[in-house]
């Protein structure tokens, strides 16, 4: 290599370390050198080099968040401490909470709608199943539904449980007419 590409070579490797702030990786891709030569070239020529904490600081101005982070696992959490929905990093989305996460069954619902839903809307699981985000087990409903719904589930419940007990009952009555010596408890 001639002396004068030489020096416009080290320019270059300068320019890029210093003022475009690449790393080592970096100018090694682009110029096609090793790591090794570049900073050979750096110290040779007297340019003192960063260290990992003031490197991982050019690298990663605004902090590690999101797929820059080392526990990034690729935006799918349990939200609320597991409450049982799922919620997905979207920090564009409009109604993404202060970290960025939305609600998986939401997402799911306006990709099946091709639309945002609106604040008021409620995403309901028709088997109630809050980690089953299929399109197919979700429907959008207005509150007052969605609360009639699930209150009308509640009596149900409760209908049934009343229907057990007396049920429980006539069957002691019958069991103490055809077994009359037989204690019960």
């Amino acid at each position: 290599m001639e002396k004068k590409e030489e020096l416009e070579l080290i320019d270059r490797i300068k320019k890029l370390y210093l003022e475009e702030k690449k790393s080592f990786p970096q100018i090694g891709n682009e110029l096609g050198m090793t790591v090794g030569n570049i900073h050979y070239c750096l110290k040779k020529h007297g340019v003192s080099t960063r260290g990992p904490k003031e490197g991982w600081k050019t690298r990663f101005p605004n902090g590690r968040f999101g797929d820059d982070a080392g526990h990034w696992k690729g935006g799918r959490v349990k939200a609320g401490g597991g409450r049982g929905y799922m919620t997905i990093h979207r920090p564009d989305h409009p109604h993404a909470t202060k970290k960025g996460y939305v609600m998986e069954h939401r997402l799911v619902m306006e990709e099946k709608l091709g639309r945002i839903l609106k604040p008021k809307e409620i995403v309901h699981h028709i088997n109630g199943d809050s980690f089953d985000n299929r399109p197919e087990n979700l429907e959008v409903q207005d509150r007052s539904t969605h609360v009639h719904n699930h209150f009308a589930h509640g009596k149900n419940v409760m209908k049934l449980e009343e229907e057990n007990r007396k049920l429980k009952d006539r069957i002691r009555e019958l069991e103490a007419e055809l077994f009359p010596l037989r204690k019960r408890p």
